[in-house]
């Protein structure tokens, strides 16, 4: 009841941590176990591999036969210089360490989710940055943790595996699958540019469809061709591809910012509305006299008429 007392906050991660490669490790173990040809492995071996204790919390998995070959190793002598390689590693990852306390203490990664007012006043480019350095920011945490384990464990005389691969070098994943697979044999100039731009598209679609990721993938597809001219062509065919395209893309950048003045011209000064026609002055009309053509009858004297 006694054992320990008291608690840490690291306490639940420690434990899924440790309980989700333990499953892991028993599952490699049995693999193993069953493409064993003549016997079994003792449960000394499974207690060996599972609780090694730079491997139990965190990893990295190295699967049981190459930590079962590496471990029953007879030959412990070390390579010149291979304590040297070790002691630099330990100082890169020392290095990489205090990078990572700078982060936590200036860029404040982890409030920026919480308060998301600040997104809205920022460009594209800088919410794009941002999501690329979280996410490095994370990868250095993960590289800290298996470079600091793995170097622990190469005093250990093994041979464990290596960090996981930087987010800026996702990309092979799409070259593996995409690029070289339509690419073939990657000796036809055709067969090179509809692998590049299905590899650039299958990106496009990947990071989300924007104009930051267009002019990206942009720049990066007609470099490529430009590398597989090259590789595919003579030097001067490049050059005169190369300079063909520069003539071309800038001009249709001239038209393009010319467009965009015009536009802007517009909105700043725009045409002011013309004037309505001027009412022509209306015409003097000079006041008739209506004379009537019939006789002026005499006044008669009605005594005069009376008396006739």
């Amino acid at each position: 009841a006694g054992f320990m007392t008291g608690g840490f906050e690291l306490r639940s991660f420690l434990f899924y941590g440790g309980c989700g490669f333990t499953i892991m490790r028993c599952m490699s173990f049995a693999l193993e176990n069953c493409e064993k040809k003549e016997g079994n492995y003792s449960i000394l071996e499974l207690l060996k591999y599972n609780f090694y204790l730079p491997f139990f919390y965190f990893g990295p998995i190295m699967t049981f036969d190459k930590f079962y070959v590496q471990v029953n190793k007879a030959d412990l002598t070390r390579k010149e210089g291979a304590i040297w390689n070790i002691s630099l590693q330990g100082l890169v990852q020392l290095g990489a360490i205090l990078t990572v306390d700078i982060l936590f203490h200036f860029l404040y990664i982890l409030s920026i989710p919480t308060d998301m007012k600040l997104l809205k006043h920022m460009s594209d480019w800088a919410v794009v940055g941002l999501a690329y350095y979280s996410l490095v920011y994370d990868w250095v945490k993960a590289a800290v943790m298996f470079g600091v384990i793995n170097t622990v464990s190469r005093l250990d005389h093994l041979d464990p595996p290596q960090p996981p691969k930087c987010i800026t070098m996702l990309y092979v994943f799409s070259e593996t699958y995409v690029y070289d697979y339509l690419g073939g044999k990657h000796d036809n100039l055709w067969d090179e540019a509809i692998a590049t731009l299905c590899t650039f598209g299958i990106t496009v679609l990947w990071l989300g469809p924007c104009q930051v990721v267009a002019v990206f993938n942009t720049f990066n597809f007609w470099t490529i061709i430009l590398y597989n001219v090259i590789a595919l062509n003579s030097l001067e065919f490049t050059k005169l591809v190369a300079k063909r395209l520069l003539l071309k893309v800038t001009y249709c950048l001239v038209q393009l910012i010319k467009e965009r003045e015009r536009r802007q011209v517009l909105i700043d000064d725009p045409d002011p509305i013309p004037p309505p026609a001027p009412v022509p002055p209306p015409t003097p009309t000079t006041p008739t006299v209506v004379t009537s053509t019939a006789p002026i009858q005499p006044v008669v004297d009605p005594s005069k008429e009376k008396a006739e």
